[in-house]
């Protein structure tokens, strides 16, 4: 379930938790792991400093120190984990996992299909 609520504070301690779709291991299933050590290096370079984590097959735990003080740490962590699953869709499609890139295609709420519509639009 999605927590949305803006958390504003900088220069202090976040314990950030998130899942894969219906705790499918898709960490695992695409070997994630390399890509997720190169979100930590960008995460730093936006002052966002890994204190300690948990990589487990269908999920993530992150203790961060928050020192930006020009983005929210809901938009960068939103980001990264933006950028993570298009990976993981990638990566699926290498491997040619029809029976999971369906489900999560199915899993799309049309709210969200109509916003990359939208945001495809404005890319032209």
């Amino acid at each position: 379930m999605t927590t949305r609520k803006l958390q504003p504070n900088t220069n202090t301690f976040y314990f950030i938790t998130f899942t894969c779709y219906e705790w499918i291991s898709l960490f695992e299933i695409t070997d994630l792991y390399s890509y997720i050590y190169e979100c930590f290096d960008h995460l730093e370079l936006q002052k966002i400093y890994n204190c300690g984590y948990v990589i487990m097959p269908n999920h993530l735990h992150m203790l961060v120190y928050m020192a930006n003080t020009e983005k929210t740490i809901n938009k960068i962590i939103g980001e990264s984990k933006r950028f993570m699953a298009y990976e993981i869709v990638n990566r699926l499609k290498k491997l040619r996992r029809l029976d999971l890139l369906n489900l999560l295609g199915e899993s799309v709420t049309q709210h969200e299909r109509r916003k990359k519509k939208e945001e495809e639009a404005q890319c032209f």
